[in-house]
């Protein structure tokens, strides 16, 4: 049996293919921005790019990231996109809609502990109006889950996998891809990164615990798509470019204590159902069997 983090020990895998792959991957997401900043500087393109397209820019330039790392997966290390996204090779939408459910239980309680707890600064709150919001959450509902599977793709899947093919230790790799995943999110204040570094530590941990990304991606995805969405709904919340990685003690403290939660509470619910978390090995091939006749044997598909 084969656990998720152990799926990119292929046959054709090598330690200088992953290596490679590191290197690859940010020179194809590098290649693809650069030609999507090119575009925008066609004349009549880019002149006319507002507040809202620059968002949704901002938002494609990391989603742009989940195409190139199943590309390099598959280029790299020898083996089908789709080990990325669990043991049976594909996304299991049914058991992601159910932690998309709880998901959302668990965000609208950090809502209210953060009411309680009181915001941890920033100017006061004023309606943009729904002129503004409404194209602005269309956008949100479009793109921002696709960019919150990109990163969990990235880390919790490939960086994780990749880490984990060579190091025999899964708390290295766990903690090597939760340092990446922080950092992406840029040098925010202390409590940014212990944020960062939790959810980080702790979905990489689900990903091992269920045998796939379903639970982060949920998880993820809820967040961001309430963090965004309330963020576009205010004055100014277009060209805000603060991120998770400046979080003050409120909102880490909360976020902390509210995801490890929905992991005990995604841990409880994998068991109950028998989620999969490991992949059978391949069934060896039969011994070829010696006929008397085969040349009246008819061929069969195998």
């Amino acid at each position: 049996m084969t656990p998720y983090h152990r799926l990119a020990r292929t046959p054709t895998n090598r330690w200088w293919k992953t290596l490679l792959g590191f290197v690859l991957a940010p020179i194809a997401y590098l290649v693809v921005v650069a030609a999507g900043a090119l575009v925008l500087l066609i004349p009549g393109v880019g002149s006319d790019v507002g507040p809202l397209a620059e968002f949704a820019l901002g938002i494609g330039a990391v989603a742009v990231m989940l195409p190139i790392v199943l590309l390099v997966a598959r280029v790299t290390q020898g083996r089908r996109p789709g080990t990325l996204s669990s043991v049976l090779g594909r996304l299991r939408w049914r058991w992601m809609l159910l932690c998309g459910l709880l998901a959302i239980g668990t965000s609208v309680l950090s809502l209210a502990l953060l009411a309680v707890v009181g915001p941890d600064g920033g100017e006061e709150y004023r309606f943009a109006g729904w002129a503004t919001f409404a194209p602005a959450l269309l956008v949100v509902l479009a793109l921002v889950p696709v960019q919150a599977a990109a990163e969990e793709y990235l880390c919790r899947g490939w960086i994780l996998q990749s880490v984990a093919a060579f190091v025999g230790l899964r708390w290295i790799a766990i903690g090597v891809q939760a340092l990446v995943f922080t950092l992406l999110h840029g040098i925010g204040t202390g409590w940014g990164f212990v944020d960062l570094m939790v959810f980080g530590g702790v979905a990489g941990w689900l990903a091992i615990r269920t045998g796939g990304l379903e639970a982060g991606i949920a998880a993820h995805a809820v967040n961001n798509v309430l963090a965004f969405g309330i963020a576009v709904s205010a004055v100014g919340g277009l060209t805000i470019d603060e991120t998770a990685a400046d979080s003050g003690w409120q909102l880490a403290v909360v976020d902390s204590v509210v995801f490890v939660g929905y992991a005990v509470a995604v841990h409880w619910l994998a068991k109950r159902m028998r989620v999969e978390s490991t992949r059978p090995e391949s069934t060896p091939p039969e011994p070829a069997r010696i006929t008397p006749e085969p040349a009246l044997v008819p061929d069969r598909a195998r």
